[in-house]
């Protein structure tokens, strides 16, 4: 510390006290980086999905009017005989004969 002004009313020189600032200021920060997801898909899973997909076009393909038949099905849900096991028995049948099912 210098102090040859101390009885003049001057300022003290500090800026021998300090280290000098580095010019590289810039600090090594470590970001952690968030765990990520993985999945497989087995290949009975991808037969699976690949079937569904199958059916799905098959439905979209069928052309015949469903309007009656959808009005049909909303009457017969709405007293109840949709339900039933003799209904449920029939669409079984009724999807066996027709081929749906089969790839």
């Amino acid at each position: 510390m210098d102090i040859q002004n101390l009885n003049k009313n001057g300022s003290v020189e500090r800026s021998l006290d300090r280290p000098a600032r580095s010019s590289k200021a810039v600090k090594d920060v470590l970001i952690p980086q968030p765990a990520r997801d993985q999945a497989s898909i087995s290949s009975s899973s991808r037969a699976t999905a690949a079937m569904v997909e199958t059916l799905g076009e098959r439905a979209r393909k069928d052309d015949s009017s469903r309007g009656e038949l959808v009005a049909a099905a909303l009457e017969k849900l709405a007293t109840g005989k949709l339900g039933s096991p003799e209904a449920m028995a029939k669409a079984a049948r009724q999807l066996l004969a027709s081929d749906f099912l089969s790839a």
